[in-house]
């Protein structure tokens, strides 16, 4: 393992190593955001990986819940890094399918499961975290959506999400913002303030992040065009008044994606309380989600007790 410091690698850890209780509490209280590994090395990763989401998978009851949480929230963080990093890395992707399977698996299987991912600090990088967020709540409002949805409603409120396309949403939520790794320095700013707040020339620059996430994930044949399109589209509204397209058309998919981001900006990136988000996504935002849509969201919040004031 390697560290970082002044664009220079330091070797910290050698392979089979030696490591004493004492050693490795002195390692975790460096808080060392990232470590790094040799490229030699990333078939080691992918296993100790795959060997933990299958633990995740089988439910193992020897990992608490917050232990099964904290796996899913890292190998998703490492995801976001790498897609961001290298995304041409067919691994990188991969390694994202593995990492939305892992928090579907958490997800489906805790029931606190996505109180306590919404619990945790976003740290250092907020991006990562709104990501993670994001992906974990379309998963787990689009599963409250199929068992809440009526089979005798109306075709324009009735629901039924297949699997595929709960697996292509939460790998869609996931990498939704990739494309605010490529803002420069001095503008990444702007993903911590409102649009409405930005000015003119501010908008213009950051609404080109859907373009260049779109750039980042196409062409390749490991990510199918649902994906795409949920990228594509995650600003769009209703009410025609999203961006890039001014698309009024979405798809269910679509809505569940576009509100959950709407609504954990304003949790995780404008520090809104839970109540606050809500109640201004009812006031502000009446018109570019479908009242169907807002009134599911509200009653679905409510059962994972994710609004409190």
């Amino acid at each position: 393992l390697y560290i970082k410091i002044n664009d220079k690698y330091l070797l910290y850890f050698r392979k089979g190593d030696d490591l004493p209780e004492q050693k490795l509490k002195k390692f975790k209280e460096k808080n060392l955001k990232k470590l790094y590994i040799t490229s030699q090395d990333e078939v080691h990763y992918h296993q100790f990986v795959d060997a933990y989401l299958e633990k995740l998978i089988k439910n193992d009851a020897a990992l608490a819940e917050e232990e099964k949480v904290a796996i899913a929230q890292d190998v998703a963080a490492t995801a976001v890094e790498n897609m961001s990093e290298n995304p041409n890395n067919q691994q990188a992707y991969h390694l994202t399918e593995k990492a939305t399977k892992g928090l579907r698996a958490v997800i489906e299987n805790n029931p606190g499961a996505l109180k306590k991912i919404f619990g945790t600090q976003p740290g250092a990088d907020h991006l990562i975290k709104h990501c993670i967020n994001v992906s974990a709540m379309c998963l787990s409002f689009a599963n409250y959506l199929n068992q809440n949805s009526d089979p005798k409603a109306k075709p324009e409120q009735h629901i039924d999400f297949s699997n595929q396309d709960i697996d292509d949403l939460a790998n869609a939520a996931l990498l939704h913002d990739i494309g605010l790794t490529k803002l420069k320095a001095n503008d990444k700013r702007l993903f911590m303030t409102e649009l409405k707040t930005q000015m003119q020339d501010d908008q213009r620059i950051y609404k080109f992040h859907v373009a260049d996430g779109v750039e980042m994930l196409n062409s390749k044949n490991y990510i199918n065009a649902n994906i795409l399109a949920l990228v594509q589209g995650h600003e769009e509204r209703v009410s025609g008044q999203g961006y890039p397209k001014g698309e009024k058309k979405l798809s269910f998919l679509q809505e569940t994606l576009n509100l959950v981001n709407c609504y954990d900006k304003k949790v995780t990136i404008y520090s809104q309380s839970p109540f606050d988000a809500m109640k201004g996504i009812k006031i502000n935002e009446i018109g570019n989600f479908s009242l169907f849509m807002l009134r599911n969201f509200k009653n679905f919040l409510e059962s994972q007790g994710l609004l409190s004031e």
